[in-house]
């Protein structure tokens, strides 16, 4: 789902029209929403905003969404076969083979900045390397 944000008016205020539309997959092109859909998405725009304004309420979404997604990063992150997302997911697997220490390890080299650059380079560097392996 995408935003045309068309109709910036800059007086003293500006205003922003909202055009939602699909992308299509099937074809080439886009497709308006019908009104329901429309009205539906306006909606959540709104609650979205709602949430962003209230630094209370943004906090408290944002440790829901973390909690909801964490088994899913960590999972990709370790990179689990499909049987060992769904034992972590019942956390079997999580407190077999993730101890303390492996976790502090992860959060450690996630939390420094000179950590996660390096790592970030180090993973570009091993996928270029395979790029170009490939050629």
């Amino acid at each position: 789902m995408l935003i045309n944000l068309i109709g910036l008016i800059f007086d003293s205020i500006f205003k922003i029209s909202l055009f939602p539309y699909y992308q299509c997959k099937d074809k080439i092109g886009l497709s308006m929403m019908n009104k329901t859909e429309e009205n539906k998405f306006l909606r959540r725009i709104e609650e979205y905003s709602r949430i962003i304004n209230n630094p209370e309420s943004l906090m408290e979404n944002w440790i829901k969404f973390c909690n909801f997604r964490k088994l899913y990063y960590l999972s990709n992150l370790l990179s689990f076969n499909k049987l060992e997302k769904k034992l972590f997911k019942r956390r079997i697997f999580s407190k077999l083979f993730l101890k303390d220490k492996s976790l502090l390890l992860i959060l450690n080299l996630l939390r420094c900045e000179a950590h996660r650059e390096a790592m970030i380079e180090g993973l570009k560097s091993i996928l270029n390397c395979r790029e170009r392996k490939n050629i």
